[in-house]
This record gives C-alpha cells, structure tokens and sequence, in this order.
C-alpha cells in the first residue's frame, strides 16, 4: 500500500518492473554510496534482492541513504529500491528522494506484498553527491513500528527522459496581487470545480497518528469546493477521523494564497492551511527543510490564527521556531478569507484578504521545495455534539517568482556560488597551479599540476563568518597529497583554514597565519578514494571552526588566529577537480527574546523587559524618556539591522524605531523611526549634537501595530524599509561604524525577531 505520496509532476509511479537494465546501478548497503545515519543496525541473512544481506533497525528514527556513484553521468535516472517484507517490518517506512529539482517523499507499509524491486520515479541525480540521493527512514512521524530493512537501490539511466512542461494558463487565469513585483507568474491553481480530487495535483493523507486518523474517504470536491470532514468514527483504533491533502509538485520562492472557510464546530479541531516538505532525506547539512504556517486556527475559537516558520531536522527529530505570530479577525467560520504568504529567500510576509499582517524574518534559515497542505487534525477535547464539522477550500494559487540568477530555488543567503557551467572561472583568482574548466558528468573546474601546490581564490577579503561548500574529486592520489576548500584566505596564500582530504584516509583542518608553518588543528579518520566526488562544507563564526563531509561532521575546532578572508579551493601535489561551489553569510547577530532575557543589550536609558505579546518580545514601558538599548560590535561597518517594532501607545510627537552605527553613548547614530504624525523617519546624530532630519515620507502608523523597520549603512548610501518597501534614500558619510539598537521617544514600545545582516561581506 502507498500511502501519502508527494511526487513532483514528472515523477513516475509505475509500480513493480523485474527487468534489469544493461547499464543500471545497483548500490547496495554496504557500499561506498550507503550511510546509516542514525539508529542501531544489525545483519540478517540472504533475505534481500538476489538472496543478499540486509540491514535492519528498529530504532526511532533509524535511516539510512543511497546516492549514484562517483563516476556515474550526471542526469535523469529511474530509480527503484527493494521493498524486502517481514512479518514485524514497519507498515509506515518512509522513502525520499531529493533531487536536483527539489524532494519528494512517501511511505510504504513493508509489512504485505511481496519482496521485489519497486519503482519510485525518473529524476536528475548529481553522482557522488549526497545532496542527490534516496532515504529510507522508520516512520515515526506516522506511527512507524517495527523493523526498517535496507537492502539496495538501483539507478536506471534514462538518457531520453524529458520532464513535463510546467502547466499552462488560458487568459483568464487569475493574475498576481498588486503588490508583488513584476515577473511573478501562475505555477499552479486549483478551482476544485470537477467532481472528485485532481489525482494529478494532489495526495490524500491515509494515515494514523497520535492525533487521529486521517481517511481519504473525508476529502470530497463538489459544488466548487474542497470538503474535509471531521467525524466522530472508530477507525485505525481511533475515536475521531479527519482528512488532508498534499500537492504533488513542490514549488520555492513565490506567493501561495487559498480561499477558506474554517469549521467552528466546538473545541477540538486544528485546521491548517501551510507549506512543508515531507522527507526522510537528512541533506548535506543538519539543516534540513523548512515549514511555513500560513494559518493555524482551532475549531475552538475561530476569531483568531497564528503564523510561522519552523526550520526541521529530520533525523535528530529537532526543529527551530522563529516566532509565531497571533492574528485576531472576525469569525473564520462565517465567511471565506483568502489567506497568503510571500515566500523569498529573507522574509515571510502573510497576508489575509490582500491585506499585510505579519511577517518574520528566516534570513538565518534553511529554505527548501515545499509542498501546499491543507488538513485538519483532533487538538484538543472534543465538542461531539457538533459533529460532524467541515473545512472549505474554495481555491487554491501559487504564483511563482521570476527565475534568475539572483533568484535561484530556496538555498539559503548566498553570497557566492559557482558550478562552471558557463565554461568558465573568471569569477576566480589563480594563485598557483594549472587550472581549467573541462566536462565530468557537468562542467567543472580541474588543477592538474601534481608537482605544485595548487589554489585559487573567490569572494571578499571582508567576509568574515560564512560556509563554504563544495564537491570536490581527487583525479589521482600521490603519497601525501591533499585537496580541500579555503576560508578566510588571503591571495597570497599566508593565511587560511583548510579543510582538506589527505591520501593517507584522513580529513583535516589546518591553519596557515601570517606566512608562518601550516598547522594542523584537528584530523579524523575519513576514506578517501581516487576518482569519487565528496561534498566538504567548512563553516567559519568567530573562533568556531566546524567541517563537513558528506553532511556528517568531522572536525570541530576553536581558533582565532583568522578572522576574515576570501574563500578559496587548494591542493597539495595533487590533481582535482571542483564543483558546486557555494558560500553563505552566516548573520552578525539575532535575536528573538525566546529566552526570557535581554543578557545581549546593553540599556542605555528606559525601563526594559521582556514579556509575552503572542511570542517574547523586549519592551519599553517609560513614556516619560528617551529609551534607548544597544547590541552588537562597535566595528560594525555595512551592515542591515531588521526589527519588528510596535508603539503600543501614540502620545503627540512621539516615536520608535532602529538605530544603526550607534555609540552607546547616543551620542552618534542613525535613527530610522515611525512617528506619531503618520510618517518614517530618518535622524542622525553625529558628535553629540542636535539630532538632523535627513528624509521623511508619509507611512501609516497605529497604537498595537507591528512594522517591520529595516534600515541598511553601505558605505554612505542610508536605506530604510517599513514592511518590505524602501521609504528612505539618502546619502550621508558622517558615520561610518557603531552598534545596533532601539530607541523610542516619549512612547512605550516593543520589539522583536532583530536580525543583523552583513553587506558585502
């Protein structure tokens, strides 16, 4: 039985095929291209494909993972894995697939049926990679029990396969909100005016869980909607049945909105319109996946909603909540409410009927491909009485941002990225050996010269806390040759950390200072062969420095001997190869308050606490005073300070708002604030002076509003933001460095979610 599928629209489900392909790939556990990532594994004999060996966990939470391997094409391969049924196998083993162009998962009951290959779909794998790859995780998320078996994995080229075209739109297609930029365009829209569910669009849930149980029976389309009913029923041992439906294409950037009518049938249901990626895949990082809640609303009380984002971490079943947010409407019960968010790559800004709510800031997030669920599920004590009650969905939208190079899928703060497919490396400084770019599978760039210490260099020598990752290939292994990736590197070559692969079958981090003697800091164990690619990943934050291999980490260190520098790939009497390459901006500084405390700031005047408005928020509760509290590093120069900020009070002529290369003192800053009068402000004040109106413009301003203030220092360009749009421009060099802060006049105020982010570094 599969259950809860989430194809993209060009996968194919096709069910059983027996036949080997002449040049199919068979990874079978065991291999160099097989990972157990978490649990406790044990052998058992002769009862896999061909009467081969399995693995076998019954650990919560056990997976294990698959990729092509080192030396295979790049490109479409259909992919199959041996389904090996046991009497106490799980009946919920959860399959992923990530791919290159995004992730798909679904389960499989492994308990019924028969032992055989079963085919999970065609899709663009990147060899030796394990960002490309197939999971197999124990179900826990679904009631997973039992035992997971891993045996093998094939990869069948599909030299021919061309993905589906994205769908078309006739004219009168619903057109983008006035509000989006230009270039946003229809990915994906159902009117639910058929009959019964588009199967080609979307999954039903079939599932069990702690909270209920989910029937595919109580998902209906008729009369241009879409019903989820929630039932007292007995089914799957429990008292209470529900429904939801997951898309099959996964989307990134862009604006999803649905148009809804929420149950108010008593306590106990939690209906949600939101965006999730269903995996058993843990990725390259332990970042794996995120979740965006575009409403949360309980059957109990329907005036009110929540917002989110949550970063999850499959496999160590952990997650980051970056602060929901209350929103209080009329009744959702009574009437349909269109319901949005606006996905980038920094923010999530939600939107109910066309109107601006909220947003939260994720630039410190993982972004992935997500899926659009819509699903209720029991919550609380139950009002049976009311029963059976429904959830409405008259439509469905996502319109998607415009592809660029600027705007690729979710990946995180990029400042850097290059994978040589456009032939090649003018984005690179060569500081010794013979380099250039060739063809393995996809373009990449190769130092051949195995008689020299080869190395080259990308980015800003200002960059100071970042990742650098890539794939990297030893095309030969020489004795006592090496080859890795850099940060905080200088051109010529006197400094740097280098996380690199050593012949001998070691990973390494050495650190080289003013030209002095290399040194090594840490080393570990790690195979390492000619001719297989291997993803590294070395993050540098202050005087943590933390490297990767294949998203398994290998080396933590503590050092200050570098603080910044450009990033860079090298090698030591070796020829390699290089690909993906990408660097990240780790943020300067955030803070959410969810701690309770304010221990970061430090108070310069005012009364300050921190307290619960939805989530922790820090405010100011002195009308009487200027309050003012700083954070950060004085040396700060370019950067952009983020807040969000609400008066929770307007007395005339007074204001709050964001500082930006402030001295403790107060005596120097710039002040982007929200006034009384109805507009935004920008002040400096240099030297302790009098404070100077640099610009104003008119902006809407309310007691218990939250805005979102953004104000970026470039140099002496001056940039202020309120909820996304720039309301201030001007020019300036009287401040070039300082701290971040709040400060309000003469107002009691709050603040949440700061966020500090670099600018060219």
């Amino acid at each position: 039985m599969v259950v809860l599928l989430s194809l993209a629209p060009y996968a194919d489900l096709r069910g059983t095929v027996n036949v080997a392909h002449a040049s199919d790939i068979t990874v079978d556990n065991g291999a160099t291209e097989y990972s157990e990532r978490e649990g406790t594994w044990s052998t058992v004999s002769a009862i896999g494909n061909g009467g081969t060996d399995v693995r076998r966990s019954n650990t919560a939470g056990a997976g294990v993972m698959y990729w092509l391997p080192a030396g295979a094409d790049s490109g479409y391969y259909t992919v199959q894995i041996y389904k090996v049924v046991t009497a106490d196998g799980d009946p919920n083993a959860v399959i992923g697939v990530r791919h290159k162009d995004g992730a798909e998962s679904f389960t499989q009951d492994w308990t019924s049926g028969a032992s055989e290959w079963i085919t999970l779909g065609t899709y663009y794998f990147t060899p030796g990679n394990a960002d490309t790859c197939i999971s197999l995780v124990r179900g826990k998320r679904f009631g997973g029990s039992g035992y997971v078996t891993a045996d093998a994995v094939k990869f069948i080229p599909a030299p021919t396969y061309t993905p589906a075209p994205p769908p078309a739109f006739d004219a009168g297609a619903p057109t983008p909100p006035a509000f989006l930029p230009s270039g946003y365009t229809l990915a994906f829209m159902d009117d639910f005016n058929g009959s019964s569910l588009d199967s080609a669009k979307w999954d039903t849930y079939d599932i069990t869980s702690a909270n209920g149980a989910y029937r595919p029976e109580n998902v209906t389309v008729s009369g241009g909607n879409l019903q989820i009913a929630m039932k007292k029923e007995t089914y799957g041992g429990k008292s209470y049945t529900s429904g939801g439906v997951l898309s099959k294409p996964s989307f990134g950037y862009g604006y999803y909105e649905a148009r809804l009518k929420f149950s108010g049938s008593g306590s106990g249901w939690h209906q949600s319109f939101w965006l999730y990626t269903y995996l058993g895949v843990r990725a390259s990082t332990p970042d794996n996946y995120g979740e965006v809640d575009i409403i949360e609303t309980d059957s109990s009380n329907t005036g009110k909603y929540s917002t989110n984002y949550h970063d999850w971490h499959w496999l160590s079943a952990a997650h980051d909540n970056y602060g929901g947010q209350l929103v209080t409407t009329d009744s959702l019960s009574n009437n349909y409410h269109t319901f949005g968010v606006w996905y980038t790559d920094s923010t999530v800004k939600f939107y109910l009927d066309g109107v601006y709510k909220n947003e939260i800031n994720i630039s410190a997030s993982v972004k992935s491909k997500l899926n659009i669920i819509l699903n209720a599920v029991q919550y609380e004590t139950m009002n049976d009485a009311n029963l059976p009650g429904y959830y409405n969905v008259d439509w469905v939208r996502y319109f998607a941002a415009p592809a660029s190079a600027s705007n690729p899928q979710p990946t995180g703060n990029t400042l850097f990225s290059d994978d040589f497919e456009s032939g090649s490396y003018s984005n690179w400084t060569s500081g010794a050996g013979t380099w250039s770019v060739g063809t393995d599978g996809t373009k990449v760039l190769s130092q051949t010269d195995s008689g020299t210490s080869g190395r080259a260099f990308a980015g800003n020598a200002a960059w100071t806390d970042y990742t650098v990752e890539a794939r990297v290939k030893a095309n030969e292994l020489p004795v006592n040759s090496a080859s890795g990736i850099l940060a905080r590197a200088t051109a010529d070559y006197n400094n740097y950390y280098w996380l690199r692969l050593h012949q001998s079958g070691k990973v390494q981090l050495y650190k080289k200072v003013s030209g002095g003697t290399p040194v090594l800091l840490q080393e570990t164990a790690q195979s390492v062969g000619a001719g297989t690619w291997n993803t590294l990943k070395l993050v540098v934050k202050g005087s943590a420095i933390t490297g990767y291999v294949n998203g398994v980490q290998k080396i933590a260190a503590t050092d200050s001997g570098l603080t910044s520098g450009l990033a860079g790939v090298s090698s030591y009497q070796q020829s390699f190869s290089v690909d993906d390459v990408r660097v990240a901006s780790i943020p300067l500084f955030s803070d959410d308050f969810e701690s309770g405390g304010y221990s970061n700031w430090t108070s310069g005047a005012g009364t300050w606490s921190v307290g619960t408005d939805g989530t922790k928020v820090l405010s100011q509760t002195d009308t009487g005073t200027s309050g003012r509290i700083f954070a950060g590093n004085a040396a700060w120069s370019d950067y952009t300070v983020e807040a969000r900020v609400k008066a929770n009070e307007l007395p005339v002529n007074s204001a709050s708002g964001i500082l930006a290369r402030a001295t403790a003192d107060y005596n120097n800053y710039y002040w982007l604030r929200l006034h009384q009068s109805g507009k935004v402000q920008l002040y400096k004040k240099v030297s302790g002076g009098t404070p100077v109106l640099l610009q104003e413009t008119a902006q809407s301003v309310g007691a218990g509003t939250w805005n979102t203030l953004k104000l970026a220092v470039n140099g002496s360009a001056i940039t202020g933001y309120v909820n996304g749009v720039q309301k201030i421009a001007v020019t300036d060099s009287s401040l070039t460095g300082g701290l971040i802060g709040v400060s309000s006049y003469q107002q009691s105020f709050s603040v949440d979610d700061v966020t500090v982010g670099r600018i060219g570094s």
